[in-house]
């Protein structure tokens, strides 16, 4: 069994700024730099990243006080856990003051006539002084594309979802993305879209410490959508497609056009996520940016991403790709696919735990091992831990489901003593 000593790293720690914000912020003076900045493929992959990590994931859900922040990593570190994945952003809000974007909800408390109250602390300050006070390196993971998720709209009148209606992606009758369960998502070939997203992100590594940005949905978010509705071939999106690329686009050409377009959005993302890694490095070097990423290098493609090409040009260190599955083979496959896409990278599998019963995570922990020798991701928090998610299993049954899952983990994770 691998030592828990092969998975120890050193800690990046830099000073920050506070700032303070209300739950509806004001509008900020920031003004980022032009999205139309060249998309340079970022520096090469520093070395330190490619080391092996044992990354879990904490959801905007885990956390309400400072009592449940200190408690997730004393829990991580007694894990063997290297590396918190922490989220600040879930849909184009915040989980840290922020100027730029108001507070998450599920953070805030209920207030006189229906104002949302923040919570008496700093979640993100709170989380990077925790982790570093145990050793472990703190990631903050920001969901890229979603502006929000539900059948009701966001509670602060200062969200993008009301400031940018414009921001939504619409359908090929010009109709924005209707709220639904899943997410709707912005127009990620909107210069202003790309330029909020990317002062968010710095905003982020300029003010606090953190050792790394994880980007997670950074991507065409339409796996749910009715495909009947032709998400982005609105005229405004089409419009600018056959600006920047010259050519003429009419109803009758559009099928032909299919492939350059999706091309077209690929580069979008990826110029997105080069500009990112760009700035955010020089703000903060020695940054690692990370990526949750499609299971397949494949699948990632028909979703927009390209994730293998991020990662083989050193404009993402680290790529955790969701393989989330209970077949042992499939995640070998997958994870095999990955691999050889991108040799010699930080490919870091993220096992779904999840979805396995309490002694089914050892084969795929040991796959992750053998095949990928960067380490491996937990998702997550909540499938081992008592957590104050309001949608957790409190059933007896699930306590002890989870009590049981955590057991066996431990014993993949934790090295014995020495006799």
């Amino acid at each position: 069994m691998m030592s828990r000593l092969l998975f120890v790293l050193v800690v990046l720690c830099a000073g920050c700024a506070m700032v303070n914000a209300e739950a509806e912020p004001a509008r900020t003076s920031h003004k980022p730099r032009s999205a139309g900045a060249p998309s340079a493929p970022a520096r090469p992959l520093p070395t330190h990243s490619a080391e092996p990590v044992v990354a879990l994931w904490v959801t905007r859900w885990d956390f309400k006080t400072q009592e449940d922040v200190d408690q997730i990593m004393q829990r991580a570190a007694s894990l063997g856990v290297t590396d918190v994945l922490w989220q600040v952003r879930g849909q184009a809000d915040a989980y840290y003051p922020s100027s730029l974007e108001p507070w998450g909800e599920d953070i805030c408390t209920p207030g006189p006539g229906g104002r949302l109250v923040p919570p008496g602390f700093d979640p993100l300050r709170a989380a990077v002084d925790s982790a570093h006070a145990r050793g472990l390196r703190l990631h903050a993971w920001m969901n890229v594309m979603p502006m929000w998720k539900g059948t009701q709209p966001p509670r602060a009148q200062g969200h993008m979802y009301y400031r940018h209606p414009d921001w939504i992606v619409r359908d090929a009758s010009n109709k924005p993305q209707a709220l639904n369960e899943h997410y709707v998502t912005v127009n990620f070939t909107l210069p202003a879209v790309q330029d909020h997203i990317a002062a968010v992100a710095l905003d982020i590594v300029t003010r606090y410490p953190v050792d790394g940005l994880h980007l997670d949905y950074v991507r065409f978010v339409n796996e749910t959508a009715n495909k009947s509705l032709r998400l982005m071939e609105d005229p405004g999106t089409l419009d600018r497609y056959a600006k920047e690329q010259g050519v003429r686009l009419t109803d009758r050409e559009l099928p032909e056009h299919r492939a350059q377009i999706a091309a077209w959005r690929r580069g979008k993302i990826t110029g997105l996520v080069r500009r990112i890694a760009r700035e955010c490095r020089v703000a903060r070097p020695g940054l690692v940016i990370s990526g949750a990423v499609w299971r397949t290098p494949k699948t990632a493609l028909g979703f927009d991403q390209e994730a293998a090409q991020w990662l083989n040009e050193g404009t993402l260190d680290r790529a955790y790709p969701m393989i989330y599955c209970e077949k042992d083979d499939q995640f070998a496959r997958e994870l095999g696919e990955w691999v050889v896409a991108c040799p010699g990278k930080a490919v870091t599998p993220g096992i779904g735990v999840y979805l396995h019963a309490p002694s089914r995570s050892a084969a795929q922990f040991s796959t992750a091992r053998r095949q990928a020798p960067s380490g491996l991701g937990i998702f997550a928090y909540a499938s081992l831990f008592e957590s104050p998610d309001p949608r957790q299993d409190k059933k007896p049954g699930a306590v002890r489901e989870r009590a049981e899952r955590l057991a066996g983990i431990r014993v993949l994770l934790v090295p014995k003593p020495a006799p």
